[in-house]
């Protein structure tokens, strides 16, 4: 894959956005990255990782609102967990000198996989010209050993300062990032969980190092022609060996998620991610619809998607 331009980087940063946490208390702080895949009415879907939302709402204090077996803190439930203190944001470079926050209206995740699905909408108050532009296609299926791949995401963003002024009650925040590109091959594809635990569910490695900010990012995959897919997001890091390995999570679990606060309402039957692509929101290179089913919920209500 080629160097971008500025303009080129630019274009794919509407794509690629970083993920901060704001706080009432005047905190900012950048928690990593997530991309879109999904575009309409007026907002988008992105992937990310779990494990970042998973931080905090660890980092806030909060506590499950469900039964001490429900795995997971973001599932469909009729009280799902509420952030008190925290607001989720993501960055959207609209133009080369304009940066814009993004709500981050609800996460969506499982305890079958590190994927998650945020749903994103511009804030109140943007103007109603300014949408939501690029989206990369997606790769749902498994990643053959060997083949090249590129992990993206917010590098640098350890550096970011942010400071409050509670004399004016202003908060000030100078946020570093640098949307970094590392190329490498993928050494092993795991059904279950990654070869040292981590993460849970259908995974694979990539011989490149990544660094904190990046998690939630693309798997870039160059299978179809000239064209650039997603077919995973950047995990956790991983060293074994003495060498810098990148843990990435499948995106066909995915499938299974509900997606009541997206699309639909509070229906009884919540749509899923299969449903979407069921209906052409999605281009899954992968034609993940003849290929997957979603299980009969557990008795926690958790659904699962399965390889037909």
């Amino acid at each position: 894959m080629k160097v971008l331009n500025a303009s080129e980087q630019m274009m794919f940063e509407k794509a690629v956005l970083p993920v901060v946490a704001t706080g009432r208390d005047g905190s900012f702080r950048p928690v990593g990255t997530c991309w879109v895949f999904a575009i309409g009415n007026g907002g988008a879907l992105a992937f990310s990782a779990a494990h970042i939302f998973e931080d905090v709402v660890r980092q806030e204090g909060r506590h499950q609102r469900h039964s001490s077996s429900t795995p997971k803190f973001f599932l469909n439930r009729p009280q799902p967990v509420a952030l008190a203190h925290t607001y989720l944001k993501a960055v959207y470079r609209n133009a080369m000198d304009e940066l814009l926050f993004v709500d981050i209206l609800a996460v969506e995740y499982g305890p079958f996989s590190d994927v998650a699905i945020c749903s994103l909408a511009f804030q109140v108050g943007t103007p109603s010209d300014i949408k939501f532009e690029k989206k990369l296609s997606l790769y749902s299926g498994p990643i053959p050993v060997g083949a090249p791949l590129c992990a993206v995401g917010y590098g640098g963003m350890e550096e970011t300062q942010a400071s409050f002024d509670e004399v004016n009650e202003v908060a000030t925040a100078t946020m570093h990032k640098a949307l970094t590109f590392e190329h490498g091959l993928c050494r092993g594809y795991f059904n279950d969980r990654g070869p040292r635990g981590a993460p849970v569910g259908p995974c694979f490695e990539i011989d490149v190092s990544t660094n904190h900010g990046m998690s939630g990012g693309p798997i870039l995959y160059k299978k179809f022609g000239e064209e650039i897919v997603g077919c995973g997001v950047v995990s956790r890091g991983t060293s074994f060996g003495g060498d810098e390995h990148t843990m990435a999570s499948a995106l066909w679990p995915a499938y299974a998620l509900p997606l009541p606060r997206v699309v639909g309402g509070e229906d009884k039957q919540a749509p899923t991610m299969l449903d979407l692509a069921r209906a052409r929101w999605l281009d899954d290179k992968a034609d993940g619809p003849s290929h997957f089913r979603i299980s009969e919920p557990t008795t926690d209500g958790v659904r699962q998607a399965v390889w037909i």
